[in-house]
């Protein structure tokens, strides 16, 4: 946070991936000179196994944000073409969205599997877990600068209220745009880093339960116990948006009527002679 602060880069993008890259630079160092330091040698691998494995998982986090920053930011021809879409109404703008969103999936789905298997490689089951340990090593910092995000919107919003000048709100845009980049790098990060950890928790207890008991346990597709429970399983984070977006519409709907509700009863509030009643749009939304 020092860094971000002294360094002297004038895009606010920059300046605050620039924390994170020191971040990762430091993480890769110190994690070399520890390992050589323990100097534990692992079976069928190589004492710098883990290293490496801690390296492909630093890397494939600093990817996953680089990724996260072409896909969202405003300087980039993703966001440029979705902005062009809105041109042709609603509709092709949601269309254009979704299907930008669905894309974006491509690479850090690729960069994990790839961190995955070249951690298995180099260190076996260990090297996973050292991979998912070099990505969470940065995601202090990363965490970090995605709480910017709040604080740029939340300037905004009160340069508005204030009546400050036009100048004051663009350079407060400028800086919102860059916190909802921010906060999507936020969301690869811990994304990626829950991937590495449920495949590290899948295999310990594994290990565990062939530990305590006499009979071998194995995870096989052909079992249809375990197709069932991962059909069941898949299924619940859809459910759970399901009910979230559904409570969202509900909210939105009861704030909608309420907005014209008070347009049609307080007088010249259309036109910006009367006052609105915004206590009533946060009970509704906040009950």
């Amino acid at each position: 946070i020092a860094w971000i602060k002294g360094v002297r880069i004038k895009d606010p993008q920059s300046r605050l991936n620039s924390g994170t890259y020191l971040g990762a630079i430091l993480m890769i160092t110190g994690s070399f000179f520890i390992i050589r330091y323990l100097g534990i040698a692992y079976e069928n691998y190589s004492l710098l196994g883990p290293f490496w494995a801690i390296i492909t998982g630093v890397i494939s986090g600093l990817v996953i944000g680089e990724v996260s920053v072409y896909y969202t930011s405003s300087k980039y021809k993703p966001v440029k073409d979705l902005a062009n879409s809105c041109q042709s109404g609603p509709a092709v703008m949601v269309v254009s969205g979704l299907a930008l969103g669905m894309h974006s999936t491509l690479i850090p789905v690729v960069v994990v599997a790839a961190a995955t298997l070249i951690g298995f490689l180099v260190a076996g089951m260990y090297g996973v877990a050292m991979a998912a340990l070099g990505m969470l090593s940065i995601l202090g910092i990363t965490l970090a600068v995605d709480s910017y995000g709040p604080v740029a919107d939340n300037a905004g919003g009160i340069a508005e209220m204030a009546h400050l000048p036009p100048e004051v709100r663009q350079v407060t845009d400028k800086l919102d745009a860059v916190g909802n980049t921010t906060a999507a790098i936020g969301k690869g990060f811990a994304i990626g880093s829950a991937a590495f950890a449920a495949l590290g928790l899948m295999t310990a207890y594994r290990a565990t339960i062939n530990s305590l008991s006499s009979h071998p346990f194995s995870l096989s597709l052909a079992d249809p116990k375990l197709i069932a429970g991962l059909l069941v399983g898949g299924m619940v984070p859809y459910l759970y948006g399901s009910m979230l977006a559904r409570g969202v519409g509900r909210v939105a709907s009861g704030v909608v009527e309420e907005v014209r509700r008070q347009f049609k009863e307080i007088p010249g509030l259309m036109e910006g002679k009367g006052r609105a009643d915004p206590s009533q749009c946060v009970n509704i939304a906040a009950p």
